[in-house]
């Protein structure tokens, strides 16, 4: 047997109508694994969290299936700054070239989603088309804390690296970041096997966010205590906004893109 009438044969085997009767399906994004695979050639911090995302289908009648998503996403980033010690520098017995100091920051990102909707159907042998809308809604934050290299205290003082009042800040966390979103969206599936689809989907819509106000752990030197206080203040601007454009399957309120991938399991 030729490699084409091998193929065609496996191709006839495999190949499987949709279901018509009642089924579920649980689908898992692929957009997580091509994001692992990705970050581990690149150094640079993810801006938002990857989405672990499970799409819900249930099959109700021909031609129709109602879906449900359900997603969280969480990412802990680390990037550091090198520079000369100022301490070092500012002491006039030191004849050596000041030694690097090296602060540190962690960054962690947080992001959940939550969104329904309704697929229509049409079947052509192992290829199932449809189109459908869904609305979604999403929330998401974010902590910076960071570790200095050198610290506020009379040695920084005296040498006149630090001033009375001079602040720095040791945490950073952004208010709590609400969307919601409606999509249109349009897609085909793949009948691999009986119980196993592939499948992409696009989606086109528009969402709306509220963001909250954040708050700074600022760090303070008090020259008259003769140590460094912490103090809070809140930060950022609250407000809200609108946009649209093509949204991921991973959902609103985690970037913008132009579809998604996912395998499916039925039952």
């Amino acid at each position: 047997m030729t490699f084409p009438g091998l193929l065609a044969l496996v191709v006839r085997t495999a190949w499987a109508e949709a279901p018509e009767a009642p089924t579920l399906g649980v689908a898992l994004d692929l957009a997580p694994v091509v994001a692992f695979v990705g970050d581990a050639f690149t150094d640079v911090p993810r801006e938002d969290p990857v989405v672990h995302d499970v799409l819900l289908r249930w099959y109700r009648q021909p031609g129709i299936a109602l879906r449900a998503r359900v997603g969280a996403g969480w990412s802990t980033s680390r990037t550091t700054r090198a520079y000369p010690n100022p301490l070092e520098g500012a002491d006039p017995d030191t004849a050596w070239t000041p030694a690097d100091a090296e602060d540190l920051t962690v960054t962690q990102r947080f992001g959940a989603m939550l969104g329904g909707g309704v697929e229509w159907r049409r079947t052509r042998g192992a290829v199932q088309g449809w189109i459908g809308g869904e609305g979604l809604v999403s929330a998401g934050s974010s902590r910076a804390t960071t570790t200095y290299g050198w610290a506020y205290d009379t040695a920084a003082a005296e040498r006149g690296v630090v001033d009375n009042g001079d602040t720095r800040p040791r945490t950073v966390a952004s208010g709590l970041r609400l969307r919601g979103a409606l999509r249109a969206l349009a897609g085909v599936d793949l009948a691999v096997t009986k119980q196993v689809r592939l499948g992409v989907e696009y989606g086109l819509g528009v969402d709306v966010g509220v963001q909250g106000r954040g708050d700074t752990v600022e760090e303070v030197w008090n020259a008259d205590a003769g140590l460094s206080l912490t103090r809070t203040r809140a930060t950022g601007v609250s407000g809200w906004d609108l946009a649209a454009g093509l949204v991921p399957g991973l959902g609103a309120g985690f970037g913008r893109g132009t579809g998604a991938a996912h395998l499916q399991v039925l039952f």
